[in-house]
């Protein structure tokens, strides 16, 4: 059981390194007018996010002053357009569906909706002044004070997830909407919804394939239990999370 278990991990680290040996060729290809040596890559006239599941990616037609490399489920950038200027990009280009709100703006791509939601918002990061992401966090497991893996949640209703771009297990959010929206969402995802009075749990049978038919669950929270209560939100794994921390 311990060599299968080696051998299913040395598969799984092979499928990351060939994707992001693949990510790397996409950034190369792009039109970039300068590169830095500094982890960053220069001017280009579009960047690309992984969707949650790892299966295919978002390319976003932003001309860029400056963009990170890494990692590939948040990209910051910089831009000189404003995000009212960004929307107008993205709703012109006829591939996506946009919406723009005060502070960020939410992207799915028409021709694959199960690919989830992109969400765009100004942050003042080093040299960047905005982040791209696909809904994906930094879970802190309770007790701990690193993040150990990630977890879906629905950033455009929680603003805080947005500042700080991780979650903390057991710690309430503030929610700005109805329960039922929040539902919606993880069903977008394929997410199986399990209700209770004050909330729901959520089990997400799919997984990461990291561009193949082999399904990874353990970097990603795959069940947990959302308490839903007086305007927060709190995020709680269930026994029936397939991962270790």
């Amino acid at each position: 059981m311990a060599n299968t278990n080696k051998t299913s991990r040395r598969v799984k680290v092979m499928k990351i390194v060939t994707s992001v040996f693949i990510i790397i060729l996409l950034l190369c290809v792009m039109p970039v007018a300068v590169t830095a040596c500094d982890g960053s890559a220069g001017r280009s006239n579009g960047i690309f996010v992984m969707n949650f599941r790892y299966s295919d990616h978002f390319t976003l037609p932003i001309k860029v002053e400056n963009t990170d490399w890494a990692p590939v489920s948040t990209r910051h950038f910089k831009s000189k357009k404003s995000l009212a200027d960004i929307y107008r990009v993205l709703r012109d280009a006829d591939k996506f569906i946009v919406e723009l709100h005060d502070d960020f703006i939410l992207v799915q791509d028409k021709s694959a909706p199960e690919s989830g939601y992109c969400i765009i918002y100004p942050k003042k990061v080093g040299r960047f002044n905005y982040i791209a992401r696909n809904m994906a966090c930094g879970f802190i497991a309770q007790g701990a004070d690193f993040v150990s893996r990630e977890i879906l949640a629905p950033m455009h209703f929680i603003p805080a997830l947005r500042n700080e771009g991780e979650l903390e297990e057991g710690k309430g959010y503030e929610l700005l909407s109805e329960r039922s929206a929040v539902k919606e969402f993880y069903l977008q995802y394929g997410f199986e919804v399990e209700e209770f009075e004050d909330g729901m749990i959520l089990k997400d049978p799919i997984g990461r394939t990291y561009g193949d038919t082999v399904s990874y669950f353990d970097d990603t929270v795959n069940e947990f239990k959302l308490t839903i209560h007086d305007g927060k939100i709190i995020f709680e794994r269930t026994q029936g999370d397939l991962g270790t921390s």
